[in-house]
């Protein structure tokens, strides 16, 4: 006979097994089923999911992929690992640069850069794939030894005597091994009356629009890329040139997933945003005691050193905060490139660049800097071979963004600018694409934005003889947009505003044929978002 006990269990087995059937059958009532054309079933091969009715909803803003500054760490800690004790790898893979050289000859010269890990101690130099007649090298070397980053040797090949407007093959030779391969493209020649080059700011997040942007600039091909600050966020360390910007734009294959190969091939170079500076607010300055690898613009860029400030200025130059012996760690690190190379200025075929620091601590009225711009500006007015003048920087002297309106120091200069016939002023900062009407700025007026002189009849299109200058602010490049209320209502805008898009990333490619300048505005898709041409008499 079976016992109470046994009955007491068998029946509360039963109510066990009940629970679990009903609970199967509940669950199971919950899943996704293919239901034909509303299937809710998320790998349905024949339905996918039901569709949204993108009418009724708002617009989408690209997204963003942005890392805090602990994820940064960690990621950057992983990769580093791999440099400490290796050999026959790379630290930073070459990529070509302006050259730090006598501005003069910078149509004769430019540079070629590379890393390797310290522990790398076999011979290492560039060679060239291809021969051109009296072509040279003139290699140097400087060891990068900052606190938080592996120790790494830097090396700068100066290339002389090639010919202009022409594709050089190079490769790099370890220990008598061949370990790198690319073309180069090198400067054109000072007389010639045709060139492009893109125009890109306030890109590097690593984000997945500034990967797109990067391919796009590699398909167009030019022959020069100028960046209009902010090169790295958030405060312009070494780890961030070697998480956001080299991979970006020095890595392959190229694609929009990825990135693309730009800076192995072509001359890039960059003005000094307030990202790029350690001044995440225009306010506020890091210091070298929080972040030992700050002011990697000084370590990895290398352009002309003809600017009007030199070490041991006490005003108008980036602000070196931190214990004694970090500071000096960073000044070996740098060399003669700071504080020289946040202003300079360089020919490239028939346009003159003056590229600028727009950051909180400069003084624009200090005579040492007007008496700079004025000399650089009178020389290319004089130059025949000089037929555009184009200024680069990053805070810009006139836009509709809120945050950034009252940081207008530049326009100090616009005097001198009007005066010498700058054509174009391009910028960053405000993270959208924003293009000024022509306007002739007169400071002497006791309200701040003074006297505009806009020429509103200029379109780009029917009227190309613009009567002032142009601000075209490209600071699309890949970090989060500016997208807003402002940008999409044209009455809150400012007067001198022409058009604003802020609602994707993009970039600026320009043209030049003779006394003809054509910008283009480009997305992240490759379309065409603003077209001007501009022309002289």
């Amino acid at each position: 006979m079976i016992d109470g006990n046994t009955i007491v269990a068998l029946l509360f087995l039963a109510c066990v097994l009940g629970y679990l059937y009903l609970r199967s059958r509940v669950k199971k009532s919950q899943e996704p089923i293919c239901t034909g054309s509303h299937c809710t079933l998320p790998d349905c091969e024949d339905h996918g999911p039901p569709r949204t009715d993108l009418s009724k909803q708002p617009p989408l803003k690209p997204e963003r992929i942005h890392e805090s500054e602990v994820q940064l760490e960690a990621r950057m800690e992983r990769l580093l690992a791999r440099y400490r004790f290796s050999e026959g790898e790379f630290f930073v893979e070459p990529y070509l640069q302006l050259g730090s050289q006598d501005p003069s000859i910078l149509n004769q010269s430019f540079e070629i850069l590379w890393a390797l890990p310290l522990a790398e101690t076999r011979t290492c130099q560039l060679v060239f794939e291809q021969s051109q007649p009296g072509i040279r090298v003139d290699q140097s070397t400087r060891v990068i030894n900052l606190e938080g980053v592996p120790p790494h040797v830097l090396y700068f090949a100066r290339v002389q005597g090639f010919t202009p407007s022409s594709k050089l093959q190079y490769a790099i030779e370890l220990g008598g091994m061949k370990i790198f391969y690319a073309t180069a493209q090198t400067p054109i020649a000072r007389q010639s009356q045709q060139q492009r080059f893109a125009v890109v700011g306030d890109m590097g997040e690593g984000s997945e629009g500034q990967k797109q942007i990067a391919n796009l600039i590699w398909q167009a091909q030019p022959s020069l890329v100028a960046i209009t600050g902010d090169v790295v966020y958030s405060r312009g360390r070494v780890k961030e040139y070697l998480a956001r910007l080299f991979p970006v734009f020095n890595g392959v294959p190229a694609s929009s997933i990825t990135g693309a190969p730009i800076m192995r091939s072509v001359i890039t170079f960059s003005c000094g945003g307030n990202h790029c500076f350690g001044r995440r607010r225009s306010d506020t300055q890091d210091s070298l005691d929080d972040y030992a690898d700050l002011y990697a613009y000084f370590i990895y860029l290398s352009m002309p050193q003809n600017g009007p400030k030199k070490l041991g200025a006490q005003t108008s130059v980036p602000v070196l905060n931190g214990k004694n012996w970090r500071v000096q760690a960073f000044l070996d690190a740098a060399g003669s490139r700071y504080p020289s190379q946040a202003n300079f200025s360089f020919n490239w075929g028939s346009a003159f660049w003056l590229v600028l620091d727009a950051n909180g601590y400069m003084n624009w009225s200090e005579p040492e800097l007007r008496a700079w711009v004025e000399r650089e500006l009178t020389a290319a007015k004089a130059d025949p071979n000089c037929v555009w003048r184009f200024v680069n920087l990053h805070q810009p002297a006139f836009t509709s963004q809120p945050k950034h309106k009252l940081e207008v120091e530049v326009r100090k200069l616009f005097d001198l600018f009007a005066k010498y016939g700058v054509n174009i002023v391009f910028c960053g900062h405000s993270h959208w694409y924003e293009r000024s009407y022509p306007l002739g700025y007169n400071a002497n007026r006791k309200d701040r934005d003074g006297n505009m002189g806009l020429d509103l009849s200029f379109d780009g299109i029917s009227r190309r003889f613009p009567k002032g200058i142009i601000n075209i602010i490209s600071g699309a490049g890949g970090a989060q947009l500016n997208d807003g209320k402002v940008s999409r209502d044209p009455k809150l805008w400012e007067s001198f505003t022409c058009k604003i898009v802020a609602d994707r990333h993009s970039y600026t490619l320009c043209d030049i044929d003779g006394k003809s300048l054509t910008i283009q505005q480009i997305d992240e898709d490759g379309t065409v978002i603003d077209k001007i041409v501009v022309e002289q008499r």
